[in-house]
Parts: C-alpha cells; sequence; structure tokens
C-alpha cells in the first residue's frame, strides 16, 4: 500500500490513527536522511537549485510556473481571489534567494506520496535522486501532497489537517532546525505553485493563498493553514464518513 492509498483513502473516509504512524515514519526518515555534509561528501550530485540562488533566477522561475496556471482563463474567473495571490507570490518573490550551502544535507530528491509503500507499518522509500540540498526541498514537496489532497474544508478537518501538523513535530523532534520556518517561504512556494500548475487551480487555490502568505511574513507558518481552510465555504454535500457510527469515529479517527 502506498501513502498515496492512505491519502486517497482519507479524502474518501477519513483519517484514523493508523494514519498517524505512517506520517511519523516518513517524518523519522526524512529526519534520519538529511545529514549534514561534513567530512564526508558521499557520491550524490550537488544540488539542482543551486542556480536559483543567482540574482532574479528564483521569479524567473516562479513566473514560468505560474504563466501555466494563468493561461486557464476559465479557473481564474471563478477565483478572482487567484490574480492578487499570483501578483503577490510574483511580488515577494524578488527578494528571496534559496539558501546557500550552510544548509546543506543529502536530500532524497523525490519524497512525494507514490514513492513511499507500506508493508503494515513498515515504510519502504523508492531510491531518490541521491542529491545534496536543502532540507526543504524534500519536507515542502511531501507537505504540499498533502495540501493538495485537501480541496474543502471537510477533508481538511476529517484527516488531512491532523497529519500536516503531525508531521512537522515529528520531523522537528527528530531533527530540531531553528530555521526551518524562517528559511521555508520560497521552497513552499515554489512546490505549491507547481503543485497547482499540475493539478488546476479549482479545488488547489488555497496552496497559492499559503505560498502568498508566507512570501510576504517571511516566514511559514503551519497554522496559517488551519486560518486558510477555516474562511473556506463547508461541503454542500454531506460528507461520505458522516454516516459511520459515532464510537467507530471516536475509536478510528484520527484526532487534530
Amino acid at each position: 500500500m502506498t501513502y498515496v492509498d492512505d491519502l486517497e483513502r482519507i479524502v474518501s473516509h477519513g483519517g484514523t490513527r493508523t494514519d498517524l504512524v505512517h506520517v511519523d515514519a516518513a517524518a523519522c526518515f526524512l529526519a534520519t536522511h538529511h545529514v549534514a555534509l561534513t567530512a564526508h561528501q558521499g557520491p550524490e550530485s550537488h544540488l539542482r537549485d543551486t542556480e536559483l540562488s543567482e540574482p532574479g533566477a528564483y521569479e524567473h522561475e516562479i513566473r514560468a510556473l505560474l504563466a501555466g496556471i494563468t493561461s486557464d482563463a476559465e479557473a481564474i474567473a471563478s477565483n478572482p481571489e487567484a490574480t492578487d495571490w499570483i501578483e503577490t507570490i510574483v511580488y515577494q518573490c524578488r527578494k528571496w534567494s534559496f539558501p546557500d550551502d550552510d544548509r546543506a544535507t543529502r536530500i532524497h530528491g523525490r519524497f512525494l506520496p507514490d514513492h513511499l509503500t507500506f508493508v503494515g507499518d513498515t515504510l519502504i522509500v523508492e531510491p531518490g535522486r541521491r542529491a545534496i540540498g536543502d532540507p526543504c526541498e524534500d519536507l515542502m514537496a511531501f507537505m504540499c501532497a498533502h495540501l493538495a489532497c485537501a480541496t474543502d474544508r471537510s477533508i481538511w478537518s476529517h484527516g488531512i489537517r491532523a497529519l500536516w501538523h503531525r508531521c512537522w513535530i515529528t520531523y522537528l523532534h527528530a531533527r530540531p532546525d531553528a530555521e526551518l520556518f524562517g528559511v521555508a517561504p520560497p521552497w513552499f512556494a515554489r512546490h505549491a505553485v507547481a503543485t497547482v500548475r499540475q493539478r488546476g487551480l479549482t479545488g488547489h487555490a488555497h496552496l497559492l493563498e499559503i505560498a502568498a502568505r508566507s512570501l510576504e511574513l517571511g516566514w511559514l507558518d503551519p497554522m496559517s493553514a488551519d486560518d486558510v481552510f477555516a474562511a473556506m465555504e463547508p461541503r454542500a454535500e454531506a460528507a461520505p464518513w458522516s454516516s459511520r457510527t459515532a464510537n467507530s469515529a471516536r475509536n478510528d479517527r484520527a484526532s487534530p
């Protein structure tokens, strides 16, 4: 069973305590994998994003990604706020550059749900790119995948929210990083914009809002996701898990 299967089940039926075990395993894997580069460099290739530290390179990449979103005129028309978010992202990214090698660690490079498989509670991770880079590359890719599944407030509240907050807590407990949330905004914005470009604006505009907020504040606050989803209109139809008994929900559902 892949982590994608977990996320799809949460979308359809809500979260369970097993999902917390799985996200803990994923977060602990990353914390262990993100080894600082000191004496041992290893055979890894150098971070592909070093070129993005050049002046204007990050803005150029974000503009290129946003071009694929803004070409969807119908989606933009149905999400008038998107124009403001996109303008904010473009404007704010001008003052950002990617971190230098002081934060370089070994990274996976493709840490996405479809590359994670569980046999029981044992995590098997497909080989990555054996790259060197900032830990944010792996973390933001993984976290954006969770947000992409929460296309409305109900899905967020009944499983994804618990995984979102649990992953940050577990990772930072296993590998403290006082700089993480201050360094994260450009990494999160890039993965958020890339996710929206791939999946479409409808149902995923919240990623752009969180990205715009983090760039503007210079800080990625995990609680900002709660604020964004709280402002969403609840889904009109009954949630698919609403027919479950109160006892079943109490026993199985992952608590936030």
